[in-house]
């Protein structure tokens, strides 16, 4: 699953080191395209996923020297939860770099979970379905080797810091699961195979130019063409400046649809099916490349030497992406390959409601034309409990809870409610110490400015799926609640191509 699908569960791991909070402050060693999820509440440390990066999780240190500062701890979020599950906290997780196997061990057996954290551990396993890592310093150490940081681009005054070297332009060469310019010692790059086909998929026009076979598996790159015009149109509906972000502050629901329509996200899983043989795709590498784009706005690391390599037009923009595909048994020799690309569920909107014991809502569902009856059950006010929080800070605990049925009822993560209203930010006063909060530490909650909301199938009362739906998190009792429902749909259906003959 990705954050927004995790988000959705409810589920809060501020107990284990990643507290949310949207406007926690950004630092100059926080990556740019950054989209950060989670804050330990101390040094500044926060995990984020970065653009370009796909769903590769990164710790962020702004008191590790250099470079040291981000981390890659994770391939996704399955996995970093499975790392809390083996750990019990982000602690480890974020200094895991530093130390070797003995170390880090040692580390874990001093600092055993708490109980506050056993349960929020047991929620994850049992929502989730997953189980702890296995050996999780080797996962680590593995995902740190695998994964190529030179793309990584900072704010301007971190950059100065660095003085990175100039570095000359790399030969191309593609490496199993190595991204955009990444090599694995003492590994033989992959062998091309030039395929120049063209197609397309909900009307957009795509590109294979070639695959690479490697002794782990198989690399290809899918390269996806954004007319100018498109951009341009996209642009001026958002009202995006030179840098490509958005000149006034969006509500959640305008980010979401600007996250949908934006013609720079793509976000699909692959197979390859070689002389038969199906390869199912255990991880991708996206970059893009923008004509025009200032430096300073640029998250493409790579995508120059891509657009150059296969002399792509450049008077538009271009979605790269390298997607690798272990083999299936022993390497092969390609003679026939076709390709089948199934794009990712994204939010549709249905409408919003308000909400009363007794009240029936008929929701249309936009993906099938199909009518469901929402029967609110109960509607009560409940509070969040805190923990200790440092000296002038407040947070807001209060909250409502609906339960309700659905007829007919769809699959759990189908259909989402949320709070259409944001929730309230964390408050600060000035300490004995002369500092504010902010200035001493940083907060998050769940149920912040982006108004994440809770969703989850309760246990059966008499035979009936009692669902539940939380609101986001204010100071003072809201007594009715605007929700917004969203059902879960994928863009466009899924895409078989001949690669090979």
């Amino acid at each position: 699953m990705n954050y927004a699908e995790f988000k959705g569960l409810g589920i809060d791991l501020g107990a284990l080191g990643a507290e949310s909070g949207r406007n926690a402050v950004r630092y100059t060693c926080t990556p740019k395209g950054a989209k950060i999820f989670g804050w330990a509440g101390v040094d500044g440390i926060h995990f984020c996923t970065v653009k370009g990066y796909g769903e590769k999780i990164f710790a962020v240190s702004p008191m590790n020297p250099g470079r040291d500062c981000v981390q890659p701890i994770a391939r996704d979020m399955d996995d970093f939860l499975r790392l809390l599950l083996a750990c019990g906290d982000t602690a480890a997780l974020e200094q895991a770099w530093m130390w070797d196997e003995a170390q880090f061990e040692a580390f874990l057996r001093e600092n055993p979970p708490t109980e506050t954290q056993r349960a929020v551990m047991r929620e994850i396993a049992e929502k989730c379905g997953l189980t702890p890592m296995e050996r999780p310093w080797r996962y680590l150490k593995e995902v740190r080797e695998e994964t190529d940081c030179t793309g990584l681009r900072f704010e301007k005054e971190y950059e100065e810091l660095l003085h990175p070297a100039v570095e000359t332009p790399r030969e191309w060469a593609v490496y199993y699961e190595c991204g955009f310019g990444g090599k694995r010692p003492r590994r033989r790059p992959g062998r091309e195979v030039a395929l120049g086909k063209t197609f397309t998929w909900g009307g957009e026009e795509w590109l294979a130019p070639a695959m690479y076979c490697c002794g782990e598996g198989l690399v290809l790159d899918l390269l996806k063409k954004v007319p100018a015009e498109v951009l341009n149109r996209f642009a001026e509906k958002w009202g995006l400046d030179e840098n490509g972000a958005p000149q006034r502050e969006l509500t959640p629901a305008e980010q979401e649809q600007m996250e949908n329509e934006n013609p720079l996200e793509e976000r699909f899983w692959a197979e390859v099916t070689v002389n038969g043989r199906r390869l199912r795709q255990s991880t991708g590498h996206g970059v893009c490349w923008v004509s025009g784009l200032p430096e300073s706005a640029r998250w493409d690391g790579e995508a120059e030497q891509v657009v150059a390599h296969y002399g792509l037009e450049r008077d538009c923009g271009w979605v790269i992406w390298r997607v690798c595909c272990p083999w299936d048994g022993r390497k092969m020799t390609p003679k026939t390959a076709e390709l089948t690309m199934t794009a990712e569920k994204m939010a549709v909107d249905g409408g919003t409601f308000t909400a009363e014991p007794g009240k029936t809502v008929l929701l249309t569902d936009p993906r099938t034309g199909l009518s469901h009856m929402l029967r609110v059950l109960s509607v009560t006010q409940e509070t969040v409990e805190c923990g200790p929080l440092p000296s002038g800070v407040q947070l807001p605990t209060n909250y409502c809870e609906m339960r309700y049925t659905l007829e007919p009822p769809l699959p759990a993560g189908e259909m989402l409610l949320q709070d259409a209203a944001p929730g309230d930010t964390v408050r600060t006063v000035t300490t004995a110490d002369g500092l504010s909060a902010e200035e001493s530490a940083c907060i998050g909650i769940i149920g912040g400015t982006d108004g994440p909301t809770a969703v989850f199938v309760s246990g059966c009362a008499a035979g009936e799926d009692v669902r539940v739906a939380c609101s986001a998190v204010r100071y003072e009792p809201v007594e009715t609640v605007t929700w917004r429902v969203r059902f879960m749909a994928r863009p466009k259906e899924d895409k078989t191509v001949a690669l090979l003959p």
